[in-house]
Protein backbone atom coordinates (compact mmCIF):
# COMPACT_ATOMS: atom_id res chain seq x y z
CA UNK A 1 0.00 0.00 0.00
CA UNK A 2 1.15 3.57 -0.66
CA UNK A 3 2.74 5.63 2.10
CA UNK A 4 -0.12 8.16 2.21
CA UNK A 5 -2.55 5.34 2.99
CA UNK A 6 -0.46 4.01 5.90
CA UNK A 7 -0.05 7.51 7.36
CA UNK A 8 -3.80 8.13 7.16
CA UNK A 9 -4.53 4.80 8.84
CA UNK A 10 -2.00 5.57 11.59
CA UNK A 11 -3.74 8.89 12.28
CA UNK A 12 -7.01 7.21 13.31
CA UNK A 13 -5.53 5.98 16.58
CA UNK A 14 -4.08 9.38 17.53
CA UNK A 15 -5.51 12.34 19.41
CA UNK A 16 -5.17 15.99 18.43
CA UNK A 17 -2.64 17.55 17.72
CA UNK A 18 -0.78 14.35 16.76
CA UNK A 19 -3.66 13.32 14.50
CA UNK A 20 -3.51 16.67 12.71
CA UNK A 21 0.24 16.32 12.15
CA UNK A 22 -0.08 12.74 10.88
CA UNK A 23 -2.91 13.67 8.51
CA UNK A 24 -0.89 16.60 7.18
CA UNK A 25 1.96 14.14 6.53
CA UNK A 26 -0.51 11.86 4.76
CA UNK A 27 -1.73 14.77 2.63
CA UNK A 28 1.82 15.70 1.62
CA UNK A 29 2.52 12.05 0.70
CA UNK A 30 -0.76 11.86 -1.23
CA UNK A 31 0.13 14.96 -3.23
CA UNK A 32 3.55 13.49 -4.10
CA UNK A 33 1.86 10.27 -5.22
CA UNK A 34 0.34 12.11 -8.21
CA UNK A 35 -2.56 9.78 -8.86
CA UNK A 36 -4.35 11.23 -11.93
CA UNK A 37 -7.82 11.32 -10.34
CA UNK A 38 -6.58 12.89 -7.08
CA UNK A 39 -8.25 10.19 -4.99
CA UNK A 40 -5.47 10.10 -2.36
CA UNK A 41 -5.56 13.84 -1.69
CA UNK A 42 -9.35 13.94 -1.70
CA UNK A 43 -9.58 11.08 0.79
CA UNK A 44 -7.12 12.64 3.23
CA UNK A 45 -8.89 16.01 2.92
CA UNK A 46 -12.22 14.24 3.52
CA UNK A 47 -10.77 12.56 6.61
CA UNK A 48 -9.51 15.92 7.89
CA UNK A 49 -12.89 17.54 7.24
CA UNK A 50 -14.88 14.75 8.86
CA UNK A 51 -12.64 14.78 11.93
CA UNK A 52 -12.76 18.59 12.24
CA UNK A 53 -16.55 18.48 11.96
CA UNK A 54 -16.74 15.95 14.79
CA UNK A 55 -14.36 18.12 16.84
CA UNK A 56 -16.62 21.14 16.35
CA UNK A 57 -14.11 23.11 14.27
CA UNK A 58 -16.67 23.87 11.59
CA UNK A 59 -14.64 26.48 9.74
CA UNK A 60 -11.74 24.05 9.19
CA UNK A 61 -14.17 21.23 8.40
CA UNK A 62 -15.85 23.34 5.72
CA UNK A 63 -12.47 24.27 4.19
CA UNK A 64 -11.22 20.66 4.01
CA UNK A 65 -14.55 19.26 2.80
CA UNK A 66 -14.82 21.89 0.05
CA UNK A 67 -11.34 20.92 -1.15
CA UNK A 68 -12.25 17.21 -1.03
CA UNK A 69 -15.48 17.77 -2.99
CA UNK A 70 -13.63 19.83 -5.61
CA UNK A 71 -10.97 17.15 -6.14
CA UNK A 72 -13.56 14.37 -6.23
CA UNK A 73 -15.55 16.30 -8.87
CA UNK A 74 -12.38 16.87 -10.91
CA UNK A 75 -11.48 13.17 -10.76
CA UNK A 76 -14.94 11.83 -11.52
CA UNK A 77 -14.27 11.20 -15.23
CA UNK A 78 -10.62 10.18 -15.01
CA UNK A 79 -10.44 6.41 -15.42
CA UNK A 80 -7.78 4.51 -13.47
CA UNK A 81 -9.32 1.02 -13.45
CA UNK A 82 -6.65 -1.51 -14.36
CA UNK A 83 -3.83 1.04 -14.31
CA UNK A 84 -0.86 0.98 -11.94
CA UNK A 85 1.99 3.28 -11.05
CA UNK A 86 5.33 2.91 -12.76
CA UNK A 87 7.06 0.78 -10.14
CA UNK A 88 5.60 -1.89 -7.85
CA UNK A 89 7.55 -0.37 -4.94
CA UNK A 90 5.52 2.84 -5.29
CA UNK A 91 2.31 0.96 -4.54
CA UNK A 92 -0.99 0.74 -6.35
CA UNK A 93 -3.64 3.22 -7.30
CA UNK A 94 -6.41 3.23 -4.74
CA UNK A 95 -9.12 2.30 -4.67
CA UNK A 96 -8.23 -0.64 -6.89
CA UNK A 97 -11.32 -0.86 -9.11
CA UNK A 98 -11.68 -3.93 -11.30
CA UNK A 99 -13.95 -2.34 -13.91
CA UNK A 100 -14.66 1.11 -15.29
CA UNK A 101 -18.30 0.76 -14.18
CA UNK A 102 -17.39 -0.08 -10.58
CA UNK A 103 -14.91 2.82 -10.58
CA UNK A 104 -17.57 5.27 -11.79
CA UNK A 105 -20.07 4.11 -9.16
CA UNK A 106 -17.45 4.22 -6.41
CA UNK A 107 -16.43 7.73 -7.37
CA UNK A 108 -20.02 8.95 -7.49
CA UNK A 109 -20.62 7.49 -4.03
CA UNK A 110 -17.43 9.08 -2.65
CA UNK A 111 -18.45 12.46 -4.08
CA UNK A 112 -21.98 12.15 -2.68
CA UNK A 113 -20.56 11.22 0.73
CA UNK A 114 -18.21 14.23 0.74
CA UNK A 115 -21.05 16.52 -0.34
CA UNK A 116 -23.27 15.06 2.37
CA UNK A 117 -20.69 15.85 5.04
CA UNK A 118 -20.11 19.32 3.61
CA UNK A 119 -23.86 19.92 3.67
CA UNK A 120 -24.10 18.75 7.29
CA UNK A 121 -21.25 21.10 8.21
CA UNK A 122 -22.95 24.02 6.45
CA UNK A 123 -26.18 23.16 8.29
CA UNK A 124 -24.29 23.27 11.61
CA UNK A 125 -22.97 26.69 10.59
CA UNK A 126 -26.57 27.86 9.93
CA UNK A 127 -25.81 28.34 6.23
CA UNK A 128 -29.19 26.84 5.36
CA UNK A 129 -29.54 27.84 1.72
CA UNK A 130 -26.14 26.46 0.74
CA UNK A 131 -26.60 23.40 2.95
CA UNK A 132 -29.87 22.57 1.19
CA UNK A 133 -28.23 23.02 -2.22
CA UNK A 134 -25.20 20.83 -1.42
CA UNK A 135 -27.29 18.14 0.29
CA UNK A 136 -29.68 18.08 -2.67
CA UNK A 137 -26.70 17.53 -5.01
CA UNK A 138 -25.64 14.55 -2.86
CA UNK A 139 -29.19 13.16 -3.00
CA UNK A 140 -29.25 13.46 -6.80
CA UNK A 141 -25.95 11.54 -7.00
CA UNK A 142 -27.28 8.82 -4.69
CA UNK A 143 -30.40 8.52 -6.85
CA UNK A 144 -28.26 8.17 -9.99
CA UNK A 145 -25.95 5.61 -8.41
CA UNK A 146 -28.43 3.15 -6.91
CA UNK A 147 -25.73 1.09 -5.16
CA UNK A 148 -26.33 -0.98 -2.04
CA UNK A 149 -24.40 1.60 -0.02
CA UNK A 150 -27.03 4.23 -0.75
CA UNK A 151 -29.41 2.68 1.79
CA UNK A 152 -27.08 4.15 4.41
CA UNK A 153 -25.89 7.39 2.78
CA UNK A 154 -29.22 8.47 1.30
CA UNK A 155 -31.30 8.60 4.51
CA UNK A 156 -28.34 10.11 6.38
CA UNK A 157 -28.38 12.87 3.76
CA UNK A 158 -32.16 13.27 3.52
CA UNK A 159 -32.51 13.96 7.26
CA UNK A 160 -30.19 17.02 7.39
CA UNK A 161 -31.63 18.13 4.04
CA UNK A 162 -35.07 18.19 5.70
CA UNK A 163 -33.63 20.24 8.57
CA UNK A 164 -32.20 22.80 6.16
CA UNK A 165 -35.51 22.97 4.29
CA UNK A 166 -37.41 23.55 7.55
CA UNK A 167 -35.04 26.39 8.45
CA UNK A 168 -35.85 27.89 5.03
CA UNK A 169 -39.61 27.58 5.73
CA UNK A 170 -40.06 24.90 3.08
CA UNK A 171 -42.06 22.53 5.27
CA UNK A 172 -43.74 20.52 2.53
CA UNK A 173 -40.43 19.61 0.93
CA UNK A 174 -38.96 18.85 4.35
CA UNK A 175 -41.83 16.45 5.12
CA UNK A 176 -41.31 14.67 1.79
CA UNK A 177 -37.57 14.25 2.50
CA UNK A 178 -38.27 12.94 6.02
CA UNK A 179 -40.88 10.51 4.69
CA UNK A 180 -38.47 9.20 2.08
CA UNK A 181 -35.71 8.74 4.70
CA UNK A 182 -38.12 6.80 6.96
CA UNK A 183 -39.18 4.53 4.07
CA UNK A 184 -35.57 3.72 3.20
CA UNK A 185 -34.72 3.05 6.85
CA UNK A 186 -37.75 0.75 7.19
CA UNK A 187 -36.64 -1.24 4.13
CA UNK A 188 -33.10 -1.38 5.50
CA UNK A 189 -34.36 -2.81 8.79
CA UNK A 190 -36.32 -5.48 6.89
CA UNK A 191 -33.16 -6.46 5.03
CA UNK A 192 -31.15 -6.70 8.25
CA UNK A 193 -33.71 -8.71 10.21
Amino acid sequence: MPQWYHLQQDAYSLKAPERQRKLEEALAAAEKYQQPDHYPESEVLFTLGHWKQEEGDLSSAEKYLRQAVSLKQDGLNIVIAGKTVATPAAGIFLPAYSTVDSEKKGKIHALANAQSWLGRTLLSEHKYEEAAQVLNQAIVLCDQNQGDWEVILLPDTLKPYAQALRALHRGGEAEAAEKRAKEILAKRRLLLD
